[in-house]
């Protein structure tokens, strides 16, 4: 006999011998199970070609330790067997270890960082942070060759600086009040008032 009703996914009917006049009611099922599981999580279904699509939440990303104790990022489909092709691209993997979401850019598989609205994503040494409420923090050294130096920024804060603080380096135990003077959003200017100091470390926040 055919499936009893819509919940019955057996695989072992109809039976090669089946009355042909239950064909009908194992379509109708049929139809209705694959209906009842396609809106779990997705719009429902109308005429031809129209609904179906997913609702939102229901992708599931890969989730795991991808980044510590030597564990890859996923290489295949979620059934396990499959190797990515460029159809997969854009997938989405969160790793536990750096709590970041990762994007497939490539079939090597590549995996890139979502970006977070920080810039740079990932920090190699810039001179410049900037926060994703649009706070900027920026950093260098600069070195003592006259008894003022101008500091100019390698990018311009795009609306104006807030602060500077400067962290002498020097070369004796003579310490006095560091001097910062003409600040603007493309530079600023360092004072040594001591000829002992070597340079000075900088922060300078701005937006």
């Amino acid at each position: 006999m055919a499936n009893a009703n819509a919940n019955d996914w057996s695989e072992s009917y109809p039976t090669a011998g089946e009355v042909v006049a239950l064909g009908a009611a194992e379509i109708r099922y049929l139809r209705t199970g694959v209906k009842q599981r396609l809106l779990k999580e997705h719009v429902t279904p109308a005429a031809a070609n129209v609904g179906g699509e997913h609702r939102q939440g229901s992708a599931i990303s890969y989730f795991g330790a991808y980044t510590g104790e030597g564990k890859a990022f996923p290489i295949y489909r979620p059934d396990g067997v499959t190797v990515f092709t460029s159809d997969d691209l854009g997938r989405l993997a969160f790793d536990t270890v750096t709590e970041q979401i990762y994007v497939l850019t490539a079939i090597t598989p590549t995996w890139s960082v979502l970006s977070s609205g920080m810039d740079p994503v990932v920090y190699d040494g810039e001179e410049s942070v900037t926060f994703p409420n649009g706070l900027i923090i920026k950093m260098g050294y600069a070195a003592n060759t006259n008894s003022t130096v101008v500091v100019t920024f390698e990018t311009p804060f795009p609306t104006g600086i807030l602060t500077v603080a400067p962290g002498w380096r020097h070369s004796n135990a003579t310490l006095d009040s560091p001097s910062i003077n003409n600040l603007s959003a493309t530079s600023f200017t360092l004072v040594f008032v001591n000829s002992g100091k070597t340079g000075a470390y900088w922060t300078a926040i701005g937006y």
